[in-house]
């Protein structure tokens, strides 16, 4: 009972009306479980009663020095008081109780509120997560998840690095409208009222010079039904001027090229009377609906302030890349609702990642491929396969040739493709032929007769991966004509311009492909996704890229949920269609871009659960290291976070390194995790998939729970009695207690019992075997060998 309060977030410090806290109470009847579990959760042993009988007595005081609960008291009031959050004289009155905050990845509770954070959050400050109270581990490392006094210091710092100015004043007034993502190039706001949607918006299509298919126009506002139902609104739509109802608010839109002359351009005129949906094209007017139907979530009570937005993409090609030859591959339902929620935020290109020659079947079949292209037609996207093999570098005479025919089989659902990608392996292979072919004087100009071995039809153009060839004098005028380039980099401080200088001076397109950091990890790290995005995004404005693809790799194990990749997701919608979107503004309100855009979670927590709970996994990474808070160096880690090698085979191998970690590092992580549960249970998702995310996290929260309770037992039984040498090391799970080896097996085998649950309910099952027989593996080495000999 105690230990559930607690994780709910109930004031360990409270005094009742005898002048006596919790732990008072606890130590008077000697009970050493209750007193453990309270300090855990930061209850103050120095803490000296009010009144009535405790009055000048502290819980240490009650203890009996020779016992061992006084030598837990004081162990942890030694702590505390060297660590500088308490006085030897601290009293109920004095202590000093943190406030709920709404943490980020750069902010802190003394720090000024963001330039562009949302005053009106739905957050109530009872439901916010308090960031992690860490202590000072190492000499000259700042192991915390907050801020120091310098918060602003090192903000200019991080601003400076990636050659981000400090953000303008907020162009508008209306703070609702800082949430539309992307961010548009051009918005002012007017003068006058709002415009009020009515239950049953009135839709004009203006056919306009252009003679428009009302049709068309018609297969846009489908799109968008689900969402506006969700509303309560309704739509009819008709051709024709609105001069019907000159008194009623409408909703009237335009395709016309001379009024809006970028392509895939946009503006959007709000007045109280009507609001003006202007496309260059049907692309155009399709991102107008989009961010007609963000102002509608934001303004619907208040309604559209008067104001006029105009808009385009800075960057051509915004993709995200899926996976599909392994691991987690959502089934086809929930692929395209994954797929309509990114057309939302303007991403227009889907690659769907697979090697031809793996002996796993082919996850869609060619009808199911089509409805994906359909469905990707209708909002303004393009489907492109992106093909790889998993390569045999011994076979003799060229290579390519023994992939053609897996190719073309592949290739032969996507007839309509412009774009074939091709992934790191292949493209090795391709380049190499084409290396050769200079090498032995054949004129470049010949060196695309490689591509006609790939099934590469004339309308269509390559994306080779030169990743491969970095560091190798010449490698650009190795790149076949007429092809696309593609950098592939998803360390938080990978420099993607390294590459793109040669490429580009060449003459050759190139796309830049960051990650969402989401893979080999639980609960995924957001900061590197974050600074990898921004990375790309900094370059592609220099070099004139055509495109930002973020990746989305399935991993080893495929242990983290869908819900952890979003903030890869929702960063790169925005920065690629607006790349001049400040860095301390995404920081900021990455929590709330993901409630309103990705969940519609009224109660505003489900982006801050997502986003700290990858904090607090790659807190532990950095403490493992001895590495500052505000240090992207090898982020994501080359073996995963430190909680994810925990339920990989480095488990198996007993190879996790563990030596600078403390019981007292694990613990406020796990205090951390376990208030981003509490919090999990206030969501109030308004999506079609909502009880498979909340459940999804809550899963990802007793995982993260579990490796913290397995990394502390490891820590515990390696601790080094002797002071010299290491402090700890770790002696491997077949060295724990037995009575630990048991409780952390039948947890473990809960877990697998819900973790194939929930795989089985959302993706297909293809990739749940590799999966879960490596929970299988090392839920078979907790078992302790007296029962393993039983069974």
């Amino acid at each position: 009972m105690v230990q559930c309060l607690c994780d709910r977030g109930a004031e360990v410090n409270l005094c009742n009306s005898k002048g006596a806290t919790p732990l008072h109470d606890a130590v008077l009847r000697k009970d050493t479980d209750i007193v453990q579990e309270l300090l855990e959760h930061g209850a103050c042993a120095l803490m000296v009663g009010t009144k009535g009988s405790y009055k000048g007595k502290r819980a240490l005081d009650l203890a009996d020095p020779s016992s061992e609960l006084y030598t837990l008291l004081q162990e942890y009031s030694s702590k505390a008081v060297a660590n500088g959050t308490l006085t030897e004289d601290s009293s109920a009155e004095s202590v000093e109780i943190e406030d709920p905050v709404t943490p980020d990845l750069l902010a802190h509770k003394k720090a000024p509120p963001p330039l562009l954070s949302r005053k009106d959050s739905t957050l109530s400050e009872d439901q916010r997560i308090p960031p992690i109270p860490v202590n000072m581990e190492a000499e000259g490392a700042d192991n915390s998840l907050q801020m120091d006094s310098h918060l602003m210091d090192k903000i200019s710092h991080l601003l400076s690095a990636t050659n981000v100015s400090a953000p303008p004043s907020p162009l508008v007034t209306d703070t609702r409208l800082h949430l539309l993502w992307p961010q548009p190039q051009r918005l002012s706001q007017g003068e006058g009222d709002p415009w009020r949607p009515p239950e049953e918006l009135q839709v004009f299509v203006d056919q306009g010079p252009h003679q428009v298919s009302v049709g068309d126009i018609m297969a846009l506002w489908e799109n968008l039904q689900p969402s506006l139902q969700l509303m309560g609104l309704r739509y009819s739509l008709s051709a024709g001027p609105a001069r019907r109802f000159p008194d009623r608010p409408v909703v009237v839109c335009l395709v016309n090229n001379r009024l809006c002359n970028r392509s895939n351009s946009y503006r959007i005129t709000v007045s109280h009377r009507k609001v003006l949906l202007l496309g260059s094209d049907t692309c155009g007017l399709w991102y107008a609906l989009c961010t007609f139907l963000q102002l509608l979530k934001l303004c619907h009570n208040q309604g559209i302030p008067a104001l006029q937005i105009t808009d385009w993409p800075q960057v051509s090609c915004r993709g995200v890349l899926i996976e599909t030859c392994s691991g987690r591959v959502p089934k086809l339902e929930n692929l395209l609702e994954l797929i309509g929620r990114l057309a939302l935020l303007k991403i227009n290109q889907v690659h769907l990642y697979t090697k031809v020659d793996s002996s796993v079947r082919e996850p869609y079949s060619s009808s199911e491929l089509c409805q994906i292209q359909q469905f990707c037609q209708r909002r303004h996207m393009m489907l492109v396969p992106t093909i790889d093999v998993i390569g045999d570098r011994t076979m003799e005479d060229s290579p390519l040739s023994a992939y053609v025919s897996h190719c073309r089989k592949r290739l032969r659902a996507f007839p309509a493709c412009s774009y074939v990608n091709i992934g790191p392996v292949l493209s090795e292979l391709v380049l190499e032929d084409a290396r050769q072919r200079l090498a032995d004087e054949i004129d470049p100009a010949t060196t695309s007769d490689s591509l006609p071995q790939l099934p590469v039809l004339d309308h269509q153009t390559p994306l080779l991966c030169v990743n491969s060839r970095e560091g190798v004098a010449g490698y650009a005028q190795c790149l076949p004509l007429g092809c696309i380039a593609t950098d592939y980099g998803n360390k938080a401080d990978y420099d993607f311009q390294k590459l793109s200088k040669d490429v580009v001076e060449e003459g050759h397109g190139l796309i830049l492909c960051p990650g969402t950091a989401a893979w080999d990890s639980i609960g995924g790290c957001p900061e590197a996704t974050v600074s990898n995005i921004f990375n790309a995004a900094r370059a592609a404005v220099s070099y004139g890229a055509l495109g930002i693809v973020v990746c989305d790799w399935s991993g080893r194990g495929h242990l983290n949920h869908q819900p952890i990749s979003w903030p890869g997701f929702i960063t790169t919608a925005g920065l690629s269609w607006n790349p001049s979107s400040h860095w301390d503004f995404v920081h900021a309100n990455l929590p709330d871009l993901i409630n309103t855009h990705v969940y519609h979670d009224r109660a505003g927590v489900m982006g801050q659960v997502i986003i700290e709970l990858g904090r607090a996994e790659t807190y532990l990474l950095r403490v493992s290291r001895q590495q500052r808070m505000n240090d992207n160096t090898d982020l994501p880690g080359q073996d995963g976070s430190l909680l994810y090698q925990l339920m990989s085979p480095k488990l198996l191998e007993d190879s996790v390194n563990i030596e600078r970690l403390t019981p007292d590092n694990v613990q406020k992580a796990m205090r951390h995790i376990r208030r981003c549960n509490s919090a999990l249970g206030k969501a109030d998702l308004q999506c079609k998939d909502s009880c498979q995310v909340v459940s999804e996290l809550h899963l990802t929260v007793d995982m993260l729970v579990f490796t913290c309770k397995l990394l502390r037992a490891l820590l515990s039984a390696g601790k080094n009695p002797g002071g010299v040498g290491l402090p700890v090391i770790n002696v491997g799970v077949a060295n724990l207690p037995a009575t630990t080896r048991t409780d952390l097996a039948n947890r473990l085998l809960s877990l697998i019992d819900r973790y194939s649950e929930l795989w089985a309910g959302f993706n297909l099952e293809a990739g749940m075997d590799q999966s879960v027989s490596l929970l299988t593996d090392i839920l078979t080495k907790l078992i302790p060998e007296s029962m393993a000999a039983e069974a």
